[in-house]
């Protein structure tokens, strides 16, 4: 019995050491890329905590969103609407409407996500 409750706070400090690694892995790679600012992060983190959310490292997964959604989301739209010719049907205009409609929403995502979650006021 006594093993059993010993090696649990090991499973879950490995566990937390490598969730930080992954943290200070993204942290930094997005420092590199000078999109990390602070007042953004803080920002992330102050809709996070109106959300109920109150992991401080869940900011950081915000700014990421931003940063990787359009790339995936918007990139795959774009593929298909001017390399597979996608829509055929729609004007030009129309087709750079939806990518647009579509690189920006996907920029937007995460915000619209915890927006409806975020209660005024509640930051603290």
């Amino acid at each position: 019995m006594k093993a059993g409750i010993v090696a649990t706070p090991t499973k879950r400090r490995a566990k937390l050491q490598q969730h930080n690694k992954n943290t200070d892995l993204v942290k930094t790679i997005l420092g590199s890329l000078s999109v990390l600012q602070d007042t953004q992060l803080k920002q992330a983190q102050i809709k996070l905590m109106q959300a109920g959310i109150r992991n401080k490292d869940a900011g950081v997964l915000v700014i990421l969103g931003r940063l990787v959604l359009p790339i995936a989301i918007g990139g795959a739209m774009l593929i298909y609407i001017y390399v597979l010719d996608g829509f055929p049907e729609y004007s030009s205009l129309k087709r750079y409407l939806i990518a647009a409609a579509t690189l920006i929403g996907s920029y937007k995502a995460p915000d619209l996500y915890l927006g409806p979650r975020a209660v005024p006021g509640a930051s603290g």
